[in-house]
């Protein structure tokens, strides 16, 4: 209906629109919305379709998009009736008290559909076990500014009633955790500068917050909330992922933090050391190599070279700049010497007989060294060797893994060589193969 002049009616009737189904017309309806104006809105019926949110979540942009613009109609004078139909006929509870029903999304819901708080309070749940923490839970309600209309204070009012509902209901399955928790409903113009303004008094060490759930093919996205969290909190913000509530983690094992690359980028890994310190835990470096296409490059072996040279670099260069922190290195290949001295052989020796009593003298040769190698046909090797660490004695021996294969051999076993040529090798067995027996 692009280029359409906006038409003026007394009065619009709009029914069975099944917000929250796939089949529903959010696109065309929104055009349409767009070029109406009218005393008096009716939606009657199925605006929301219930029965299909209790049963899978879908509700695409499109959908806020929707709730937004009649919103804005309400705003802009007009009067909205809501009539629920059977699939919105959890409305009806709202209704009849106001002269116009306003919702947002959140009232939109089924009180059993998981919400992204659920996620966020998961994850704040992991990690309060994992570093011995309390966690504050907070929902911020938007403030309504009065207009005219004599059913926004009570449109707020049942909103903080709900959020209390909620938090207390998270309170609840922190503590079932173990976690001391608190909670609080506020009323505020910005959702993220509450937030922030309430984690600075109470001077918390991290905002935790779920992502949104309207994201392509319903995978995770960040919201506008999160977004402008990201962008203005200076308290560091931890972001659940979707569906995380379904699967938290109990505690977490290990921190990983990825090393700028540019001088200018905004440095995590102090946060992360902090982090990894409280709790005892590993700490993983990550730097990032390039993903451009490669294969309209003079040499892509050669630039891909040149970008993993200069991502190991970067971490080296990380690991000696972080401040107390001298036992993170960052190696390639490397030798040592674990043992400075030992006993002398008084004689000749067989084998690798170990040298008891006599004088002893300086060891001259490596005790240990180990490599990761990439070979020119790109295949990648891992060596290790070491005469003094604990462990099976004399254990050389090497194993290949192929596309389309694998063999293996053991010094201890020298006349047999053990090869694997199924194709689902990775879980097929070796079969022994001796050599000189045919």
């Amino acid at each position: 209906m692009s280029g359409i002049a906006i038409q003026k009616y007394r009065s619009v009737f709009i029914s069975d629109i099944h917000l929250g189904t796939k089949g529903c017309q959010a696109e065309l309806l929104l055009d349409f919305i767009r070029h109406i104006e009218c005393d008096t809105l009716y939606l009657v019926g199925d605006i929301v379709d219930g029965w299909k949110l209790r049963s899978g979540w879908h509700w695409p942009q499109a959908h806020n998009d929707v709730v937004q613009k009649l919103l804005r109609k309400v705003r802009k004078g007009s009067r909205l009736v809501y009539v629920p139909g059977n699939h919105d006929e959890f409305l009806r509870d709202f209704l009849g008290a106001y002269d116009a029903a306003i919702f947002t999304i959140e009232e939109f819901l089924p009180p059993d559909l998981p919400v992204t708080g659920d996620d966020g309070v998961a994850l704040a749940s992991a990690l309060a076990r994992t570093f011995d923490a309390d966690v504050d839970v907070l929902l911020v309600v938007r403030e309504e500014l009065p207009d005219g209309h004599p059913g926004r204070a009570e449109y707020q009012r049942l909103l903080i009633e709900r959020g209390e509902q909620w938090v207390a209901k998270a309170v609840s399955s922190l503590q079932a955790d173990g976690v001391t928790a608190g909670s609080e409903v506020i009323v505020g113009e910005s959702f993220a500068q509450t937030l922030i303004g309430f984690a600075e008094e109470e001077s918390s060490d991290l905002i935790v917050v779920g992502g949104a759930r309207d994201g392509f093919f319903g995978r995770h996205t960040i919201g506008p909330v999160t977004g402008a969290l990201l962008h203005s909190s200076p308290i560091p913000v931890a972001l659940a992922p979707r569906g995380y509530a379904e699967d938290p983690d109990e505690a977490f094992a290990a921190v990983t933090a990825a090393v700028p690359t540019k001088a200018g980028d905004d440095n995590p890994l102090p946060f992360a050391i902090t982090l990894a310190s409280a709790a005892g835990l590993a700490i993983r470096m990550l730097s990032l190599v390039s993903a451009e296409n490669l294969a309209e490059a003079g040499s892509a072996r050669e630039v891909r070279q040149l970008q993993v040279v200069a991502a190991e670099e970067n971490l080296a260069l990380a690991a000696r700049a972080l401040p107390d922190s001298p036992e993170i290195e960052s190696l390639v290949a490397d030798t040592a010497t674990f043992i400075d001295e030992r006993s002398k052989p008084t004689g000749a020796t067989a084998g690798h007989q170990l040298a008891v009593g006599g004088e002893r003298g300086p060891v001259e040769n490596e005790d240990y060294v180990s490599a990761q190698l990439r070979m020119e046909s790109g295949a990648r090797c891992v060596l290790e060797a070491s005469r003094v660490s604990v462990g099976e004695q004399n254990s050389y021996g090497f194993e290949i893994h192929g596309a389309t294969g694998a063999l293996a051999w053991d010094f201890r076993r020298m006349g047999e060589l053990r090869l694997c040529l199924d194709q689902d090798y990775q879980n097929a067995s070796f079969a022994t193969h001796f050599v000189g027996s045919q």
